[in-house]
């Protein structure tokens, strides 16, 4: 009776190695190719959330002028630098304008003959808006002012191209560079009470209603709670990049989640959702982004796009993976569009 030894299969090293790497890279491939359709929807629906309806907001304030025609934004294409095409100084981008006129509305100083803009109060009663962020520059509390001197020189060379076009911007100085975490009240969707599951009655003999100082104790100190269990949130830059809607953003990641750990900042969110039952239903998801730049005019031309892409790659390529880490949150009652201005209150992560 013969009896066969189990026959052994052996691979080359170097056969096992290259298939090995192989596998290797097509997974990177497809992880990032996934990583970008979902950055671009997340920018779509930040624009959705971000140029909200100032007609909207008018109504709310009981203003007579609310039934004029505002311009919703539904085009929140990014503009990437491989479809801006050649340079044709005549060409403009049409059909995506639209956010940037519901933008307009929030600003003064468009019919001045001096370039300079500035945000517009909200027509609603103080404090309407509340929302919370992460501060990217501290000021004088800041121990590492690199990510924001970094974004500032970005806005410098953007509002440079833009303004030497004829372009009007509006740039957020340094002291109001954030990254939003949570809207408590949103201007397009104002919540009085976040206790309540439906966010309290909107309206009080007639007018837009305040949320009273028992409301507002509440939620500072709900926010204090539940800031004062999270660790340091430390982000990293993604990119830079100019959306058609006329934004400037910087995106980031929370280094957790490179190393497939718990995202504080998804942790934050989801604490966030469960403590305030009555904010909106929108919010920010996945994306974690800065706001730097906002250029008001209805068409740009595309020799402008190429120039502003190409500041956006040249500042990727240098500061991709620069790193900051944020010790605290503000909780901002912000009395003017986008920049923050109001009051603050400063939550400390856990040492």
């Amino acid at each position: 009776m013969n009896t066969h030894a189990p026959r052994s299969i052996s691979i080359p090293l170097d056969r096992l190695a290259t298939a090995v790497f192989c596998t290797a890279a097509a997974c990177y491939v497809f992880i990032s190719f996934r990583r970008a359709q979902q950055t671009q929807r997340s920018v779509r629906r930040l624009e959705q959330e971000e140029c909200f309806h100032i007609s909207s907001a008018k109504k709310h304030a009981g203003d007579s002028e609310a039934n004029a025609t505002i311009a919703e934004n539904t085009s929140n294409e990014v503009i990437p630098a491989s479809s801006v095409g050649p340079s044709r100084p005549d060409a403009v981008v049409k059909g995506k304008s639209r956010a940037v006129k519901s933008a307009q509305a929030l600003f003064g100083g468009l019919d001045s003959e001096w370039p300079g803009v500035w945000p517009m109060p909200y027509p609603l009663p103080f404090p309407s808006v509340r929302l919370v962020v992460l501060p990217l520059d501290g000021g004088q509390f800041s121990k590492d002012p690199a990510l924001a001197m970094a974004a500032a020189a970005l806005s410098a060379e953007v509002m440079k191209v833009l303004t030497m076009a004829g372009y009007r911007n509006y740039v957020n100085p340094r002291s109001s560079m954030h990254a939003s975490m949570f809207y408590l009240s949103h201007p397009n969707d104002i919540r009085p009470d976040t206790s309540c599951i439906d966010g309290g009655d909107r309206f009080k003999n007639g007018a837009v209603a305040v949320p009273d100082a028992q409301a507002l104790e509440a939620e500072r100190e709900t926010v204090h709670r539940i800031i004062s269990t999270l660790p340091k949130v430390t982000l990293e830059v993604e990119r830079a990049l100019f959306t058609s809607g006329g934004t400037l953003l910087v995106l980031f990641k929370d280094i957790k989640s490179v190393f497939k750990e718990s995202c504080t900042v998804d942790i934050m969110r989801k604490k966030f959702r469960n403590g305030f039952p009555g904010a909106p239903s929108k919010q920010p998801t996945t994306l974690i982004h800065s706001t730097l730049l906002r250029v008001l005019a209805d068409q740009i031309p595309v020799s402008t796009l190429e120039k502003v892409t190409q500041v956006c790659s040249l500042w990727t390529s240098k500061n991709r993976g620069l790193r900051y880490t944020s010790d605290r949150a503000w909780l901002v009652h912000e009395k003017t569009f986008s920049n923050l201005e109001g009051d603050k209150f400063t939550f400390k992560f856990q040492e």
